[in-house]
C-alpha cells in the first residue's frame, strides 16, 4: 500500500491552523485522507515506514531490541489473534491449523509491536490532535485505538452511517459501542427541534457471489419472519453477539424455533459481502426459505416480523414500522422499540409475545429523529467535504448538539 506523504508540523499553528486530526493508513481511510489534505496528520502503517519512524526517534539499538524480543504485551497479542480469527472464518485452510496459528501470531506480533511504538510516539508528539479510528476492531486501527486509550488521547471512531449520506462519528465507539443512550426516557425528553426523520434506507449494491447469482423468482410465503444473516467475521458477530457464534449456529436456532412454532415461516437472506453460504452445511427445513436474490428492502417491507442479531437491517425495519427482535447487542435495542432475546429460551418467549406486542410509535419517531439528525453526521467518509470535516472537529472538541444533549 502506498503511503500518503506525511505531514510533520513543527508548530501548533502548522498547516495554517487546519490540522485537526491524526489517523493511520488503512484501506477504508484512504479516500478520507486524500480529501482531508492538511487537516489530517497521517501515520504510516507499512512495516518499513513504521520501522523508519521508530529508528529515527529511538535509535537502531532500541528498535533491534523491540523486534527481537519474543515477548509481546497480551493485549497486543489479542489484537493480532483477532485478525487471525477473521482469516479463519473467511479463508480457513492453514489458518485453522494450530501450528500455523501460532506461527501467524508470532510473526505478526513483530510489526504489531513496531506499529504500537510508532503510534504511541505520534500521539505523544501531537496531543492536541484528535485520533480518527475507523471501526477499531481490526489492525491497524485497533492498534491506534489501543494507543489512544493507553495515553488518554482524544479519539473519534468512524464508520458508515445507518442511513444514506450519513457517518457515525463518536468518541466511544461505533454501533452498540457508541455513546447513544440506551434509556428510552432520554428520547422522550430530549430537545428534538428541527430534527428530521430519515426518509430513505441504504441501497445495497448487489454482489455477484455464488450464493447471490441467479434470476429465478422466489415464491415468498404470505406471512413470514425475515432473518437477515450477517458477516460472521465482522465485529457485530465476533464482539457484539454474546450467544450466537456464527450463521450456522443462527440457522440451528431458527431450525429449533420452527419446531416449537410449527405455524411460522422464516425467510433468510445471506449477507452479500460474505462469499460463503451455510446452505451446504445445514439440514434443509421446509419452513425456512433462502431468498438470496431478493432485494433486502422488499423482504423487510413484506415481512410480519424481522429477527436479527444486530444488523442495520433491523434499524431499517424499525423505520418501516415492523416488529423487530434483536438477539445481540444493538444500539437500537430499546425497551418498547424492539424485543430483545438474550438466549434461545428467551427468543421462544419473545415469539410467543409477538401477537400482543406493539412497538411504541412515539418512541420510534423520537429515536429515529435523534439518530438521523443529531447523532449521525451528514456526509460520506469516502468523499468528505469541508462541512463534514468541520462537524467532525466540533464533535471532537465536544462542541456540537449531540455532545450537549448528552450533558443535559
Amino acid at each position: 500500500m502506498t503511503e500518503p506523504a506525511k505531514i510533520k508540523p513543527t508548530k501548533p499553528d502548522a498547516a495554517k491552523g487546519r490540522l485537526r486530526f491524526i489517523t493511520c493508513v488503512s484501506g477504508n481511510m484512504l479516500p478520507f485522507i486524500a480529501k482531508a489534505g492538511d487537516a489530517c496528520l497521517v501515520i504510516p502503517t507499512t512495516f518499513l515506514g513504521a520501522s523508519g519512524d521508530v529508528i529515527a526517534r529511538h535509535g537502531f539499538a532500541s528498535y533491534w531490541r523491540l523486534i527481537t524480543d519474543t515477548r509481546c504485551p497480551p493485549d497486543l497479542t489479542a489484537l493480532v489473534a483477532r485478525n487471525l480469527k477473521r482469516k479463519q472464518i473467511r479463508i480457513g485452510g492453514l489458518f485453522k491449523t494450530s501450528w500455523f496459528q501460532k506461527l501467524y501470531v508470532r510473526l505478526n506480533a513483530i510489526p504489531a509491536k513496531v506499529l504500537a511504538q510508532s503510534f504511541d510516539d505520534y500521539l505523544q508528539d501531537n496531543p492536541a490532535l484528535t485520533a480518527l479510528v475507523f471501526n477499531g476492531f481490526l489492525t491497524p486501527n485497533s492498534i491506534l485505538e489501543r494507543a489512544a486509550k493507553n495515553l488518554g488521547h482524544p479519539a473519534l471512531y468512524l464508520e458508515g452511517g445507518f442511513f444514506p449520506g450519513t457517518v457515525q462519528c463518536d468518541p466511544q465507539g461505533i454501533n452498540h459501542d457508541s455513546g447513544l443512550p440506551r434509556d428510552p426516557a432520554f428520547y422522550r425528553t430530549v430537545d428534538l427541534s428541527g430534527a428530521e426523520l430519515p426518509t430513505a434506507l441504504q441501497k445495497r449494491t448487489p454482489k455477484r457471489t455464488p450464493k447471490h447469482r441467479g434470476t429465478s423468482q422466489v415464491a415468498l410465503p404470505e406471512h413470514y419472519i425475515f432473518v437477515p444473516f450477517q458477516v460472521p467475521s465482522d465485529m457485530q458477530i465476533l464482539k457484539l453477539s454474546p450467544w450466537i457464534a456464527d450463521m450456522v449456529d443462527f440457522y440451528g436456532v431458527l431450525d429449533r424455533l420452527s419446531n416449537r412454532h410449527p405455524g411460522l415461516r422464516f425467510v433468510i437472506k445471506e449477507h452479500p459481502s460474505f462469499p460463503l453460504s451455510v446452505q451446504g452445511r445445514v439440514r434443509a427445513n421446509p419452513k425456512i426459505l433462502f431468498a438470496n436474490t431478493v432485494d433486502t428492502e422488499y423482504l423487510s417491507q413484506h415481512a410480519d416480523v424481522v429477527i436479527t442479531i444486530n444488523s442495520t437491517v433491523g434499524l431499517e425495519a424499525v423505520l418501516l414500522e415492523k416488529k423487530v427482535i434483536t438477539l445481540g447487542l444493538a444500539h437500537y435495542a430499546l425497551e418498547g422499540l424492539t424485543l430483545q432475546a438474550n438466549s434461545e429460551e428467551e427468543l421462544h418467549q419473545r415469539v410467543m409475545q409477538l401477537p400482543g406486542w406493539v412497538p411504541d410509535a412515539t418512541l420510534r419517531d423520537q429515536f429515529l429523529r435523534y439518530v438521523n439528525s443529531i447523532f449521525l453526521l451528514k456526509g460520506e467518509i469516502g468523499n468528505p467535504d469541508n462541512s463534514l470535516i468541520e462537524s467532525m472537529a466540533a464533535r471532537g472538541n465536544k462542541n456540537d448538539r449531540y455532545t450537549h444533549s448528552l450533558q443535559q
